[in-house]
C-alpha cells in the first residue's frame, strides 16, 4: 500500500470515528417567562467607558473596596451608542483595578422590574488574545514552514475532539474514563499523522503512545482507589457536581484529566525515541536488537532527565496560588495539609504522568529497535553494482606498461 493511499485510508477511518463519536446536541433548557416584574436577564453587550463620574475606596472589615460610577458607550446590541450610567465595585488589591477612561468592558443587560439596566460583568479582552493568538501563527509558520502548517491543523482537530466529542458526552452522563480512552485515540491519530506525516517512525510512536496512555489510565485507577481520591478535591469540581446534582463521575473525570495531561508530552517523548533508533539503525545497519536498544536507550536516559521534572513543573505553575497559602498556614501541620484530598490529586496526577512518561522511553525504544532490527537489507541496484565495481578496479600506471 502507497503512502498516498495510506493516508487516504487514515482520513476516512478519523472521518467515520467522529461521526460515530460525536454525539448528539444537548441543548440546554429554556427559561422560563419571569413574573411581572422579576428580574430577567437579556443577553450580553460590550460597551466603552466614556467618563469616570466619581471614584473612591472605602474600607469594610479592613478589605478595600473599590466604588465607581461609569458613563458606558454601548458598541453592541440593539443599543449601540448610547450612553449609560453604571455602577463598578470590586475589592482593590495590590494591582490597580480601578476602569478609565476607553477601557473596553463586557456588560449584562438586565430587565429590572420593567427598567433595562447594564452591569459589568468583565474587562473585555479579546482584541488582546487575538493578537497573541496571531503572533503565535505566524511565528509558527515562519519557523516551522509546512511542518508548522501541519501542527496547526492537528492543534485546531484537537480542540475540536475535545470540545465537540469529549465535553458532550461527558456531560450527557457518560463514563468520563471510557470516553476520554476514545478522544485520546483520535487524538493521538491526529497528532501523530496529521502533525507528523506517516512515516514508519510515527507509527512506532503512536503504538507506543497508546500503550503508554492505556499503562497511565490503569496506574491512576488503582492509585485514585488506594489513596481514596474521589475527585472534589477543587473547588472547580464542587462547582459541577452541585450544578449537575452527581450526575458526572467525578473520579473519572479526574482520571480522565490526567490522560489528556500527560498525552501531548506523549507525543515529544515517543517520537523523538522513535526518530532516534531509526536513525542510529541508518548509521549503522549491522545493528541488532541488542545494540539498537542499548544505544537508543542511552538517548532516552537524557531525555528521561528533563521529564522528570516536566509535569511537576507544569502543575506547580498551576498550584502556585495553593503553595503560597501552605506557607502562611500555620493553623495545621503540614502532614494534613498534604492529606487532604486536593493536595493527594495533585500528587497523583503529577507521579502517575510522570512514571507514564518515563516508561514511555524504554518502551519506545524497544518497539523500534524490534521493527528496524528486523528490517532486510535493501536489494542492491544496478547502479550501485556499477559504482562498486569502478571501486575495485585497479588501474596500472603507464610507466610499468611501457617497461613490459
Amino acid at each position: 500500500m502507497t503512502i498516498q493511499h495510506s493516508f487516504k485510508l487514515l482520513l476516512v477511518i478519523l472521518g467515520l470515528g467522529l461521526f460515530i463519536f460525536t454525539p448528539q446536541t444537548i441543548h440546554a433548557q429554556e427559561e422560563a417567562p419571569g413574573e411581572p416584574g422579576e428580574s430577567l436577564f437579556q443577553g450580553y453587550v460590550r460597551g466603552s467607558v466614556a467618563e469616570v463620574i466619581t471614584s473612591d475606596d472605602s474600607e469594610t472589615l479592613g478589605q478595600k473596596i473599590l466604588r465607581q460610577t461609569l458613563q458606558v458607550t454601548l458598541t453592541s446590541g440593539n443599543r449601540v451608542g448610547e450612553m449609560v450610567e453604571v455602577e463598578y465595585r470590586d475589592f482593590q488589591s495590590q494591582t490597580d483595578k480601578s476602569l478609565r477612561k476607553g477601557d473596553k468592558l463586557v456588560l449584562a443587560q438586565v430587565n429590572n422590574y420593567g427598567e433595562t439596566t447594564f452591569e459589568i460583568v468583565d474587562r473585555y479582552r479579546l482584541p488582546s488574545i487575538y493578537v497573541i493568538v496571531g503572533m503565535f501563527v505566524l511565528i509558527t509558520l515562519l519557523a516551522a514552514r509546512g511542518k508548522g502548517f501541519t501542527a496547526l491543523v492537528s492543534l485546531a482537530a484537537t480542540m475540536f475532539v475535545i470540545l465537540k466529542f469529549l465535553v458532550p458526552q461527558i456531560l450527557s452522563g457518560g463514563n468520563p474514563v471510557w470516553i476520554t480512552l476514545q478522544a485520546a485515540s483520535v487524538i493521538a491519530l491526529i497528532i501523530f499523522f496529521v502533525g507528523h506525516g506517516i512515516s514508519k517512525r510515527t507509527t512506532l510512536a503512536f503504538i507506543s503512545t497508546l500503550i503508554a496512555s492505556g499503562i497511565g489510565i490503569f496506574l491512576a485507577t488503582i492509585f485514585s482507589s488506594s489513596v481514596r481520591l474521589f475527585g472534589v478535591g477543587s473547588e472547580e469540581t464542587q462547582f459541577v457536581q452541585n450544578f449537575f446534582q452527581g450526575a458526572i463521575n467525578l473520579r473519572g473525570l479526574l482520571l480522565a484529566g490526567i490522560v489528556i495531561g500527560m498525552l501531548g508530552i506523549l507525543d515529544d517523548v515517543t517520537t523523538a525515541q522513535a526518530a532516534a533508533v531509526e536513525e542510529l539503525k541508518k548509521a549503522n545497519p549491522d545493528f541488532t536488537f541488542r545494540q539498537l536498544y542499548s544505544a537508543g536507550y542511552r538517548i532516552g536516559q537524557e531525555h528521561i532527565t528533563g521529564l522528570v521534572n516536566t509535569l511537576f513543573l507544569v502543575y506547580s505553575g498551576v498550584a502556585l496560588p495553593l503553595f503560597l497559602l501552605f506557607s502562611v498556614n500555620t493553623n495545621q501541620p503540614a502532614w494534613v495539609l498534604l492529606n487532604s484530598e486536593y493536595v493527594a490529586e495533585e500528587i497523583v496526577r503529577t507521579l502517575v504522568g510522570s512514571i507514564s512518561l518515563v516508561l514511555a522511553v524504554p518502551l519506545t525504544t524497544a518497539i523500534s529497535a524490534y521493527y528496524f532490527s528486523r528490517k532486510k537489507k535493501e536489494p542492491i541496484t544496478e547502479s550501485e553494482i556499477v559504482v562498486i565495481a569502478a571501486e575495485d578496479i585497479t588501474v596500472m600506471p603507464i610507466d610499468s606498461k611501457l617497461d613490459k
